[in-house]
């Protein structure tokens, strides 16, 4: 989770997601990729920004002026039905952020 927030914070092969972040959060301060899904020609990441919100976003690969497609998540709408692993992945995830 660690390098994750790294990443997301500081790395510029994280650039175009931390600018839709920043963008759907003009507050975003850090936040760590829960779940990552490549797909043929997008990526879906599932994020935890600042601690305590939930975005899903697509990027398409390829095509760069195509805009991400975006889901807003709450907490506690995300914590249903989460397997254990990843209620202890969220709570590393929240620690780190709140270092």
């Amino acid at each position: 989770m660690r390098a994750s927030y790294d990443s997301l914070v500081n790395d510029n092969s994280s650039e175009r997601l931390r600018n839709v972040l920043k963008k759907e959060y003009p507050e975003f301060t850090g936040g760590c990729v829960l779940h990552w899904t490549p797909d043929q020609g997008e990526d879906i990441f599932v994020v935890l920004v600042n601690g305590s919100k939930i975005i899903s976003v697509e990027l398409v690969r390829e095509d760069f002026s195509e805009p991400p497609i975006i889901e807003h998540i709450s907490l506690s709408q995300y914590k249903l039905g989460l397997k254990k692993s990843n209620q202890i992945k969220l709570a590393i995830a929240q620690e780190v952020i709140g270092e």
